[in-house]
């Protein structure tokens, strides 16, 4: 299964999804702070290929509990709708995952991510109004902070230097 020499890594992302909720302090008109703790649950993927055999695929599966501080830049009101932007910064502490590996073999180990890690974020939005809520679709991309990998010495953790999250994450805010 690991027997020749180690060609490539790739990553591929899958979906996810998290639940939360919406805090905000308007700053001004058009300025407002906010943040949006909520539970995320999320999967990746590391296929290695190696000179010899199959590739093999380990999943990085996580559930973290993402606190982020943004500054949302609104445009003035057109009829029932306002763009705007937003960016920040968030942390992301994982819950429950880094579990105790040590009675599996090498083969069977998993690739880990640090307990806590910042990433900054920038996305853009529009605010719908309707006349009992407000609805807000939004796409936001996040790129962590540094290394994100948990060094350990198995076969899928030691051929990597390092490890970056790059997120593109679309949202509903319904207020």
């Amino acid at each position: 299964m690991l027997t020749g020499n180690l060609n490539t890594i790739e990553s591929q992302n899958l979906p996810g999804f998290a639940v939360g909720f919406i805090t905000r302090y308007r700053l001004t008109d058009h300025l407002e702070a906010r943040t949006t703790p909520s539970l995320v649950f999320a999967s990746k993927q590391l296929r290695y290929t190696y000179n010899s055999g199959e590739p093999v695929i380990r999943d990085i599966t996580t559930t973290a509990f993402d606190i982020p501080l943004l500054l949302k830049l609104k445009s003035d009101r057109i009829g029932d709708m306002r763009g705007y932007l937003v960016a920040g910064a968030k942390v992301s502490a994982a819950i429950g995952s880094n579990k105790s590996d040590v009675e599996k073999s090498q083969a069977e180990k998993l690739v880990k991510l640090k307990k806590m890690f910042g990433s900054y974020e920038v996305g853009v939005g529009c605010d719908i109004y309707f006349e009992f809520f407000k609805l807000s679709p939004e796409i936001k991309i996040s790129n962590s902070f540094g290394n994100v990998l948990m060094r350990e010495t198995h076969p899928f953790s030691k051929p990597l230097s390092s490890l970056s999250l790059h997120t593109v994450q679309f949202s509903l805010y319904f207020e």
